[in-house]
């Protein structure tokens, strides 16, 4: 395997689409606002939706760039080498070299990771559980919440009867977003 299979995914990943939007169009940091991440739901607190639109669907595609990268240039790697480069943009969004190793939640690339995974299963059973614990249990911790649509995941990607190895990119990137989550608490 080829470093730049996964570097190229990691340094996309990297790239903190919701800071430069903020400078661009408002001339803002938008860490300046709610829990101070560079992440997109911070971009909707800064500058609305004419913002946090864009920097969602940005961050949603760094996290499926991995996949398609390997997917346009046809490339045959080892599932443990395919899986290094999916979860690469999650990695680089949530450890951002560009931002001295900070970074966003994860959450919104983890989207896009796992739309390219498993088309719009996956994405589907994160944003509905999602959206079902926002409505139904709003005073739970995010981290709750997160935990409740990994859960649901988990049970969509055993209702897929997905491949083994992909048990350990949801394991890491369930790890990644609860450490995210934890240390967003921390600061």
């Amino acid at each position: 395997m080829t470093p730049a299979v996964v570097l190229i995914p990691f340094f996309i990943g990297a790239i903190p689409f919701s800071l430069v939007l903020g400078e661009m169009v408002l001339g803002l940091d938008v860490r300046d606002w709610g829990d101070g991440n560079p992440g997109a739901t911070n971009a909707f607190r800064a500058g609305g939706w004419r913002i946090g639109l864009p920097a969602l669907a940005l961050d949603f595609a760094k996290g499926f760039s991995g996949v398609a990268l390997i997917s346009a240039l046809h490339l045959s790697l080892s599932r443990w080498a395919w899986l290094a480069a999916a979860i690469a943009p999650v990695i680089g969004h949530a450890f951002s070299p560009f931002l001295g190793g900070r970074g966003g939640k994860a959450v919104a690339t983890t989207f896009g990771l796992w739309a390219a995974l498993t088309g719009p299963y996956g994405p589907c059973a994160l944003g509905c559980t999602l959206l079902l614990c926002l409505v139904l249990a709003r005073k739970s911790a995010d981290w709750v919440k997160l935990a409740a649509a990994f859960t649901a995941l988990g049970v969509t990607l055993v209702t897929l009867g997905v491949w083994a190895e992909l048990w350990g990119l949801w394991v890491l990137n369930f790890a990644l977003v609860m450490f995210k989550q934890w240390q967003g608490y921390c600061i």
